[in-house]
């Protein structure tokens, strides 16, 4: 139950590192990082919504640069 937030558990997704492995202290805390210094720019949040409409795997900027993606928990077999 590592990775994911409050709302994340109720929406049952999860995030993960490439590797598959739930993620560690060190890049939750990038991520976290990541994800506010989008926030706080306009050009680099309409840069990580491009990236997350034109690609095929939806990959936000912050996650292709730490390298973690979103998984549906429902369908993860433990």
């Amino acid at each position: 139950m590592g990775s994911a937030t409050f709302g994340m558990r109720i929406m049952a997704i999860e995030l993960r590192h490439e590797s598959g492995h739930l993620l560690d202290f060190i890049t939750s805390v990038l991520h976290t990082i990541g994800l506010h210094v989008s926030f706080a720019s306009v050009l680099v949040q309409l840069l990580s919504i491009g990236m997350m409409v034109m690609r095929d795997d939806r990959k936000s900027l912050t996650d292709m640069v730490i390298g973690t993606f979103m998984v549906n928990r429902a369908q993860i077999r433990y």
